[in-house]
């Protein structure tokens, strides 16, 4: 097929690009190739003689919401039916335990699981749309700007470390190689929404002890009661840091990187995500280990 992969220079896009690129002709687009998706004017052209979108662009709500709708609309006026849609298990918002595909979706604890939810919304609404929506849980792999990259500057400033009780929440890491061929086995499997968990989810309190051991890190512990205070205490600090970029430097790092209220309760939050669903209608099932997809993280992480 002739695939149109939305923000395809981006973590995920890019990995979806390489696996899709073994099978079929692949038109990797974002800003930096003209392609906005909130801009009805650069969808045309990039849709034409195309058979299937994976849409993976991201943004704020703007790009989120509107740019999908957008591309929906433009998707509907070339005649392309098919689309694999890249959402978040951010959507489930602050369910815990065994959280399914039928789990209503309740995002009211995240900005990003709002519009996340919005945009499935409009997904499900569109007329004549053979829709795959895909519901990856944290993804990790070599480049991850965000659950390595970030974390392991946490770790090394002291903004984060072991954390007791408020880290024995689960992350459910999922490998972007393994969200990549969830994308492909979508291009062809049946319409419905599937979720992506990781092989083995491990608490917080693991995952960063083992990301500051693959760094030669031995992190102070932080109690709750001072990663809650450190959060209230950060809000100034991240504040002027984006108003005056040029003093971020200067700020103290484990306040400008102390995570906050949102993401403490990510930390403290028990859920999986089984990935059955996607097992027996796409065929799909993670295949890359924790302790191996880190180590190949960390040695790009050291490369960079």
């Amino acid at each position: 097929m002739r695939v149109l992969v939305t923000g395809g220079h981006g973590f995920i896009g890019r990995a979806a690009c390489a696996r899709l690129g073994r099978e079929h002709a692949v038109i990797a687009a974002s800003r930096r190739d003209g392609l906005d998706v909130t801009r009805p004017a650069t969808l045309a052209p990039a849709l034409a003689g195309v058979e299937a979108v994976v849409h993976a662009a991201l943004g704020g709500r703007a790009g989120i919401v509107e740019g999908t709708a957008k591309l929906l609309a433009a998707m509907r006026a070339a005649g392309v039916r098919r689309l694999v849609h890249l959402s978040s298990v951010a959507v489930y918002g602050a369910a815990e335990g065994a959280v399914r595909e039928d789990t209503p979706r309740a995002p009211a604890d995240s900005g990003y699981g709002r519009w996340k939810a919005e945009a499935e919304a409009l997904v499900e609404a569109a007329p004549g749309l053979e829709a795959v929506i895909l519901r990856p849980a944290l993804v990790y792999g070599p480049g991850d700007p965000l659950w390595v990259g970030r974390m392991a500057r946490r770790l090394a400033v002291g903004a984060l470390g072991p954390m007791g009780a408020a880290g024995e929440g689960l992350a459910d890491l999922v490998h972007v190689r393994d969200v990549a061929e969830a994308i492909a086995l979508a291009l062809t499997g049946p319409a419905g929404a599937y979720n992506l968990g990781g092989p083995e989810p491990v608490s917080w309190n693991d995952y960063l002890a083992r990301l500051a051991a693959g760094l030669g890190l031995a992190p102070r512990p932080l109690s709750p009661a001072a990663l809650a205070w450190r959060a209230r205490l950060a809000l100034p600090v991240k504040a002027l840091a984006r108003a005056m970029p040029p003093l971020a430097p200067l700020l103290p790092a484990a306040l400008r990187e102390a995570p906050g209220a949102g993401e403490l309760a990510l930390f403290r939050r028990r859920a999986r995500y089984p990935w059955e669903k996607a097992q027996a209608a796409l065929g799909w099932a993670p295949r890359i280990g924790l302790a191996a997809g880190l180590a190949e993280s960390l040695a790009a992480l050291r490369g960079a």
